[in-house]
């Protein structure tokens, strides 16, 4: 129907992301697991307390259906009776609530931010076009960066082509 939008926007529904609602995402796993459960025909019985409290810590970006997909691919792979963090993808193993993934101790004369900052950078795109076999699209795409935001990285660290094997081997 037509209509059906202005019907349903009569009394507009607004809840905060999941990252706002950490309490909801136990329930919500739960609800996902039984739901896969039936459409996949297993008897996974529940998340262990290590994989509950990650689920808890992640920042959960694509709110409901990431974490929705994430219990699905759990389940998938699942063949024990209890989903573990083993059965999770690295992203989500990695990224604890207000963990830093480089862990830095200032030193007492001070760091430069922008410097530092700008080798973790530089390493990143260097690392995502090796893995792309330095075609520009699918690395741009591994750091989840726009095209022309990836040329502009690309240009302000000069890594516009790929270095001779010379070069790569050190010599």
């Amino acid at each position: 129907r037509e209509d059906l939008y202005y019907r349903l926007n009569v009394i507009p529904v607004t809840l905060p992301p999941l990252r706002e609602r950490r309490e909801d995402i136990p329930l919500l796993a739960n609800y996902f697991l039984n739901k896969f459960n039936r459409s996949m025909d297993k008897k996974i019985k529940g998340f262990s307390q290590k994989a509950v409290e990650l689920l808890c810590n992640y920042e959960w970006k694509g709110n409901v259906r990431e974490l929705e997909n994430m219990i699905e691919r759990a389940v998938a792979l699942s063949n024990s009776e209890v989903i573990t963090p083993d059965h999770f993808p690295d992203i989500l193993k990695n990224a604890e609530r207000g963990s830093s993934l480089i862990p830095v101790n200032i030193p007492a004369e001070g760091i430069d931010l922008e410097g530092f900052i700008g080798g973790i950078e530089k390493d990143l795109l260097l690392n995502a076009l090796e893995r792309s076999n330095w075609i520009k699209k699918d690395a741009a795409k591994l750091l989840h960066l726009n095209f022309r935001s990836f040329r502009y990285r690309l240009d302000k660290y000069n890594l516009n082509k790929m270095p001779a094997e010379s070069e790569k081997a050190g010599i």
